[in-house]
């Protein structure tokens, strides 16, 4: 009855070490993927990220990717969702095919992530109604996350520019921008 869902779990993890991954076809769920400790490269649309404690990725569904641990110690949390509401959510999220953010308050984030972990292990009968909810509540606090913390909130004409500008900023900070 889930798959009926807007938002739905399809699987939730935490890695202590994690390990290499490659997928060439990407991941068949939309995942959302933070490290909690340690040094990690993520490597997607042709580009390489540095990701560190308290940075995260988002990728939509089957968008070919790979990642790996550069430090023995680089602890991940992911969370993979589908429904037919994830894709419009990432959109209202601005996140393109993905997007890479470092340096999240992700307290708040994670303290949800184990309620799901552990509500998703637990037999309920109501569990499949819970957990939608649960990961729409997820996203949204992510959003809040990437897109409004430590700012205020301002609706006008040039907000969508901005963010698209600060998340630029955020996913090549440590590349040589030119002004092109």
């Amino acid at each position: 009855a889930e798959y009926f869902f807007p938002f739905f779990l399809e699987g939730i993890g935490y890695n202590k070490c994690e390990e290499d991954i490659m997928r060439k076809e990407g991941y068949p769920n939309y995942l959302i993927l933070y490290a909690s400790e340690g040094k990690g490269e993520v490597c997607v649309g042709g580009e390489r990220f540095l990701l560190e404690e308290n940075g995260s990725f988002v990728l939509r569904k089957n968008y070919p990717h790979s990642y790996r641990a550069l430090t023995d110690n680089w602890n991940t949390h992911w969370i993979a969702s589908d429904g037919y509401a994830v894709d419009k959510m990432l959109d209202v999220m601005h996140i393109g095919d993905y997007a890479v953010f470092h340096d999240l308050q992700l307290e708040g984030l994670h303290s949800l992530f184990r309620k799901i972990y552990l509500y998703s292990t637990e037999q309920n009968e109501y569990g499949n109604f819970d957990i939608s909810v649960m990961v729409y509540q997820f996203l949204v606090e992510y959003n809040k996350l990437i897109n409004y913390s430590g700012q205020d909130i301002s609706f006008n004409c040039n907000h969508d520019a901005v963010l698209a500008a600060k998340r630029f900023i955020e996913q090549y900070y440590f590349k040589d921008i030119k002004l092109a």
